[in-house]
């Protein structure tokens, strides 16, 4: 098994809170890893609890995989990116977002 790398996962943390357009704060105030906890861990070079960790990928919407070793079924992060913004979109935006999206993938694969 590949160990984590801790300063990564607390870079990961940061760099989400950044592409959700959200703050620290918010994320201490909406999840298990309060901010006193976050801190003590990132200082201490330790993880949070598997609770803390799991609340924290439920709040961005990406997996623990994710979180702790920066892969998420071998997705490049732009395509993380992609899809935290898309998960962050309103439901009612969704179904023409995909058809956009379906429509622009359609025409690029096509072949010459």
């Amino acid at each position: 098994m590949e160990q984590v790398n801790v300063n990564d996962f607390f870079e990961r943390i940061i760099k989400l809170v950044k592409i959700k357009g959200t703050t620290q704060k918010d994320l201490h105030d909406n999840t298990l890893l309060k901010k006193n906890n976050f801190y003590y861990c990132k200082n201490n070079n330790t993880l949070p609890s598997i609770q803390m960790i799991i609340s924290v990928a439920m709040y961005f919407n990406v997996s623990i995989d994710y979180l702790l070793w920066g892969k998420d079924h071998d997705f490049k992060d732009e395509e993380i990116v992609f899809l935290v913004k898309i998960r962050q979109m309103p439901d009612k935006n969704k179904e023409t977002f995909y058809k956009i999206l379906y429509k622009l993938i359609e025409t690029f694969s096509e072949t010459d």
